[in-house]
């Protein structure tokens, strides 16, 4: 079974950014418009091990799970859009993760095209 959406060579960005605190924040500068998007906060003082993830294709997955040592909790829409050269991140109330003012973030960005 072929699926053509995702031919050709895959490309991967990896990346950091710092939170700025607001409501959302657009990050740029990827280089391709992201299939998948995964966000990793700095661990600070030992603490969480939150993962935020996204998929392009709205039939796909829109849940992801954020672990840390003491719980698996199922979050949706952390990562609020992909964009054409990038992905915007949205809290749940402003400074929260993955936007907290002045905290940094790892992301690993795959795509195609």
């Amino acid at each position: 079974m072929s699926n053509r959406r995702y031919t050709g060579k895959l490309k991967i960005k990896l990346g950091m950014y710092t939170g700025d605190g607001e409501a959302t924040q657009a990050i740029t500068g990827v280089g391709f418009t992201p299939m998948y998007v995964e966000v990793f906060p700095e661990p600070v003082d030992g603490g969480a091990g939150y993962v935020f993830c996204k998929l392009s294709h709205t039939d796909w997955l829109t849940w992801c799970v954020m672990h840390n040592a003491n719980s698996h909790i199922a979050t949706k829409n952390r990562i609020n859009s992909i964009d054409a050269d990038g992905f915007t991140v949205a809290s749940f109330g402003a400074d929260t993760i993955p936007n907290t003012k002045d905290s940094t973030y790892s992301y690993i960005a795959l795509g195609n095209r």
